[in-house]
């Protein structure tokens, strides 16, 4: 998504409005996977920038990513 000023890094599940400034509510898709995803203590606020998602994979699109993986695990080379 683009902001007039950036582009937006996260998605809009769990938009919140009460983000203030460039900051939205979502979830950073690109943290949003098993590889050094935080602990709770670590966790981000859901405002910032980072904020990874309550657990890995936890967004659909996270999800559809993983699956196509598995299921084509065979054929990835590594």
């Amino acid at each position: 998504l683009w902001d007039k000023q950036h582009i937006i890094r996260k998605n809009l599940n769990g938009f919140q409005a009460s983000c203030a400034g460039s900051n939205f509510g979502g979830v950073d898709l690109n943290r949003n996977f098993d590889y050094a995803f935080p602990p709770p203590e670590q966790m981000p606020d859901v405002c910032d920038e980072e904020y990874p998602g309550k657990h890995p994979f936890s967004e659909p699109e996270s999800q559809a990513l993983r699956d196509l993986v598995l299921k084509n695990k065979p054929f990835v080379v590594s």
